[in-house]
């Protein structure tokens, strides 16, 4: 997984547990990261997929 989205995971996990799913907008995730909107949803074509990767990872790091 290329060094981006591990950020942007790491933010959207950090805004989400803050701020909820609802209360997080893409562009304020992407402000943080430091990149622009597009930017972020070339890496994830949308919130809902963005979400589902957080998911995993926190699944993937329980597992381990």
């Amino acid at each position: 997984m290329s060094d981006s989205k591990q950020k942007i995971i790491a933010v959207a996990t950090q805004r989400f547990a803050m701020h909820g799913y609802d209360g997080t907008s893409l562009q304020e995730i992407a402000d943080e990261v430091g990149m622009r909107k597009p930017s972020l949803l070339y890496h994830f074509a949308s919130k809902e997929v963005l979400r589902e990767a957080v998911l995993g990872d926190l699944i993937g790091r329980w597992e381990t």
